[in-house]
């Protein structure tokens, strides 16, 4: 971007996807990225030689889901195809038998180098034909003994820098919260989305969200906010680049892109991004080295679309917090943030995960605003599962499927509910003698298939979502 002759950014760093359609027999939702007006090598290929695939034929647990497929679309180009499979799917030391997506043609540069995609959201923003969650799946102790070890408590906890990261399964380590800092804990606003009310964006001294109202019209004596979705799948922080229908006064990345471009706030432009959650508000802090990309020399700082009543919390506040999802009651989802230890050390990929298993606290349900203060040990432990970053834009880990089980390394992602993964073509009946054919429990009617509840996560989603669950502007 160019003012005056003087380039202000420059970023070769991809964006978030555009649009993605999941479609169910025929069935699609949309998805909308945020708009990055940096962006460059959009029109990158897929490269099938960069990714593995699973091999059905070589599990002795794999079946194929009949009458039911899925196809991923993305912007105008690209499209995700395949089938429906069933294996045991293992994560960490936890492992259950559930479905999930086998794609067998791709023409989307998003998944080079990377061997699918692994959603944690919510049941409500699952598909109808695979209507489990991973996690969930990983803590349902109604399945078959044989084939799952089940987490007992239903939370998981990221920790990442720069560089690499880890998942907590079960809780979260208190040593991972920075010195003299506390978890503090929220409800979400939705039932779908890992949405918390936020009320304050601040940069170099300066508010980004003035409301037009401080206090709510509809609910006296609660402040206005907005909901501000927690997605790992999104790399920046994604804020509104309008005025929201008369929600706020001032246009909030047209704000912050003013303060940061001047030339007068060099120095300024090296402080915080802070942002205030819940009610009352709690202050957490960006720090300047994870918003600004320093090898593209540009922020990490991106305007929502237009439909999009929100704000996108990606990865760079992923860098600068604990953050843990609470999913033990799922109908009502408990987030903890926290400042993040900048001298804590995440698991590496390769280490004795028996080695990381600390003591941890764990909290039953915390409601909004609680503050748990100086943690103390619990007799449960937590399984920390190793994390990679990638050009600070995206986080992955590695899963393992089938018998005996095959490594697969997946996005990890906060914004869906799927997990779906690169896999041969579905075996045919009778061959190889370890492949086996699984029929749904229905057959749909007119062999059709079922409909998703609901589709993959996204910002166009989370729009419509977000207008449903949570009114912006108020409580």
């Amino acid at each position: 971007t160019h003012q005056g002759g003087r380039l202000l950014w420059q970023a070769p760093m991809k964006p978030p996807v555009g649009w993605l359609l999941v479609v169910v027999a025929g069935v699609c939702v949309g998805r909308a990225g945020a708009y990055d007006p940096f962006q460059a090598d959009l029109d990158a290929k897929f490269d099938s030689n960069t990714t593995s695939r699973f091999h059905s034929r070589l599990s002795m647990s794999f079946a194929q889901v009949l009458f039911d497929g899925f196809d991923l679309k993305y912007a105008d180009t690209a499209d995700l195809r395949g089938y429906i499979g069933q294996d045991i799917i293992q994560l960490g030391h936890y492992y259950a038998r559930t479905k999930f997506g086998c794609i067998t043609k791709c023409d989307s540069a998003d998944f080079n180098g990377v061997d699918g995609i692994l959603g944690l959201g919510l049941p409500d923003s699952a598909l109808a034909s695979i209507p489990e969650p991973v996690f969930f799946a990983l803590s349902d102790d109604t399945g078959d003994p044989a084939s799952q070890r089940i987490l007992k408590n239903r939370k998981f906890t990221m920790v990442v820098d720069k560089t690499s990261g880890e998942l907590q399964l079960g809780g979260y380590d208190h040593r991972a919260v920075a010195p003299g800092k506390h978890m503090h804990f929220f409800k979400t606003t939705s039932t779908a989305e890992y949405a918390v009310p936020i009320s304050s964006i601040r940069y170099g001294g300066q508010e980004l969200l003035n409301f037009a109202t401080v206090i709510n019209p509809r609910v006296p004596g609660r402040m206005s906010w907005l909901p501000a979705i927690l997605d790992s799948g999104t790399s920046c922080l994604v804020m509104p680049d309008s005025l929201l229908k008369g929600i706020l006064r001032e246009k909030p990345f047209s704000k912050f892109f003013s303060l940061a471009k001047d030339p007068l706030y060099d120095e300024t432009r090296r402080l915080p991004i802070e942002i205030a959650i819940g009610n009352p508000p709690v202050r957490f802090e960006i720090p300047f080295d994870e918003w600004w990309l320093e090898t593209d020399q540009r922020p990490c700082v991106q305007t929502s679309p237009e439909a999009f009543m929100g704000v996108l919390l990606g990865d760079t506040i992923f860098r600068s917090l604990v953050v843990q999802f609470d999913l033990t009651h799922p109908t009502q989802p408990i987030i903890g943030l926290g400042q993040r230890n900048r001298a804590y050390k995440p698991v590496r990929p390769g280490s004795n995960w028996a080695q990381h298993k600390p003591k941890h606290v764990q909290n039953f349900g915390i409601p909004e605003g609680f503050d748990d203060g100086v943690t103390a040990g619990h007799d449960g432990s937590i399984d920390k599962v190793p994390l990679e970053t990638g050009m600070q834009t995206q986080m992955f880990v590695n899963i393992s499927m089938g018998t005996p089980r095959q490594e697969m390394r997946v996005i990890l992602d906060t914004g869906s509910s799927v997990f779906a993964v690169f896999c041969d073509t579905p075996p045919k009946k009778g061959e190889p003698k370890f492949a086996h054919i699984y029929l749904p429990h229905f057959i749909p009617n007119g062999g059709k298939s079922e409909k998703p509840a609901r589709g993959r996560g996204g910002a166009a989603r989370k729009a419509k979502k977000a207008a449903r669950k949570a009114k912006p502007g108020g409580a």
